[in-house]
Protein backbone atom coordinates (compact mmCIF):
# COMPACT_ATOMS: atom_id res chain seq x y z
CA UNK A 1 0.00 0.00 0.00
CA UNK A 2 1.44 3.27 -0.88
CA UNK A 3 2.08 5.73 1.66
CA UNK A 4 -0.21 8.43 2.48
CA UNK A 5 0.13 12.15 1.88
CA UNK A 6 -1.75 13.02 5.10
CA UNK A 7 -2.48 11.39 8.04
CA UNK A 8 -5.09 12.37 10.52
CA UNK A 9 -4.00 13.61 13.45
CA UNK A 10 -6.94 14.42 15.48
CA UNK A 11 -10.23 13.13 14.02
CA UNK A 12 -12.82 15.27 16.75
CA UNK A 13 -11.38 18.96 18.02
CA UNK A 14 -14.37 20.57 18.58
CA UNK A 15 -17.89 19.31 18.35
CA UNK A 16 -20.44 21.50 19.01
CA UNK A 17 -24.27 21.17 18.16
CA UNK A 18 -25.82 23.56 15.91
CA UNK A 19 -28.54 25.19 17.45
CA UNK A 20 -30.07 28.82 15.60
CA UNK A 21 -30.40 31.23 17.44
CA UNK A 22 -33.24 34.14 16.42
CA UNK A 23 -31.44 36.18 13.81
CA UNK A 24 -28.36 34.15 13.47
CA UNK A 25 -27.99 33.03 9.43
CA UNK A 26 -28.87 29.86 8.02
CA UNK A 27 -25.93 27.20 8.39
CA UNK A 28 -24.69 25.38 5.18
CA UNK A 29 -26.33 21.92 5.46
CA UNK A 30 -29.54 23.03 7.94
CA UNK A 31 -29.48 20.04 9.14
CA UNK A 32 -31.40 20.44 12.62
CA UNK A 33 -29.22 18.07 13.73
CA UNK A 34 -25.95 19.10 12.23
CA UNK A 35 -22.49 19.31 14.15
CA UNK A 36 -18.92 21.37 13.62
CA UNK A 37 -16.61 18.90 13.28
CA UNK A 38 -13.09 20.02 13.01
CA UNK A 39 -10.43 17.59 11.10
CA UNK A 40 -6.87 17.82 11.51
CA UNK A 41 -5.01 16.35 8.52
CA UNK A 42 -0.74 16.30 8.69
CA UNK A 43 1.41 16.80 6.02
CA UNK A 44 3.86 14.27 5.60
CA UNK A 45 7.53 16.03 5.52
CA UNK A 46 9.20 13.45 4.08
CA UNK A 47 7.94 14.50 0.33
CA UNK A 48 7.24 17.12 -1.98
CA UNK A 49 4.25 18.73 -2.40
CA UNK A 50 4.24 17.63 -6.07
CA UNK A 51 4.76 13.98 -4.77
CA UNK A 52 1.86 14.83 -2.23
CA UNK A 53 -0.34 16.30 -5.02
CA UNK A 54 -0.38 13.04 -7.24
CA UNK A 55 -0.70 10.77 -3.64
CA UNK A 56 -4.04 12.87 -3.10
CA UNK A 57 -4.89 12.38 -7.54
CA UNK A 58 -4.58 8.95 -7.06
CA UNK A 59 -6.56 8.21 -3.99
CA UNK A 60 -9.46 10.81 -4.89
CA UNK A 61 -9.21 12.68 -1.90
CA UNK A 62 -10.98 15.53 -3.26
CA UNK A 63 -13.87 13.57 -4.98
CA UNK A 64 -14.65 12.17 -1.73
CA UNK A 65 -13.81 14.86 1.05
CA UNK A 66 -16.07 16.41 2.15
CA UNK A 67 -18.93 13.84 1.35
CA UNK A 68 -22.25 15.18 -0.40
CA UNK A 69 -24.73 16.07 2.13
CA UNK A 70 -21.54 17.81 4.65
CA UNK A 71 -20.44 21.57 4.33
CA UNK A 72 -17.41 23.02 4.49
CA UNK A 73 -16.79 25.93 7.13
CA UNK A 74 -13.63 26.60 6.72
CA UNK A 75 -10.26 24.80 5.68
CA UNK A 76 -6.95 26.39 6.02
CA UNK A 77 -3.57 25.04 5.54
CA UNK A 78 -1.09 25.99 8.61
CA UNK A 79 2.82 25.86 8.19
CA UNK A 80 4.19 23.23 10.53
CA UNK A 81 0.88 21.63 10.90
CA UNK A 82 -0.71 21.01 7.84
CA UNK A 83 -4.43 21.26 6.65
CA UNK A 84 -7.13 22.15 9.33
CA UNK A 85 -11.04 21.65 7.72
CA UNK A 86 -13.89 22.49 9.99
CA UNK A 87 -17.18 20.80 8.56
CA UNK A 88 -21.03 21.27 9.53
CA UNK A 89 -22.17 17.43 9.44
CA UNK A 90 -25.64 16.11 9.91
CA UNK A 91 -25.73 13.06 12.46
CA UNK A 92 -26.92 10.81 10.00
CA UNK A 93 -23.35 11.84 7.95
CA UNK A 94 -20.71 11.14 10.36
CA UNK A 95 -19.86 7.70 9.47
CA UNK A 96 -19.80 8.72 5.87
CA UNK A 97 -16.89 11.57 6.89
CA UNK A 98 -15.22 9.01 8.65
CA UNK A 99 -14.84 6.23 5.78
CA UNK A 100 -13.80 9.45 3.32
CA UNK A 101 -10.78 9.82 5.35
CA UNK A 102 -9.93 6.39 5.87
CA UNK A 103 -9.84 5.80 2.21
CA UNK A 104 -8.37 8.85 0.84
CA UNK A 105 -6.54 10.77 3.83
Amino acid sequence: MTKLPLSLAAVVSCVAVAVAQPGDTPRHTQAPDAILLTVFLRHDQAKTLDEINRLEDAQGLYKAFPPPGTAVVSWNVVMGIGQIVTLEVPASKLFDVNVALEKTA
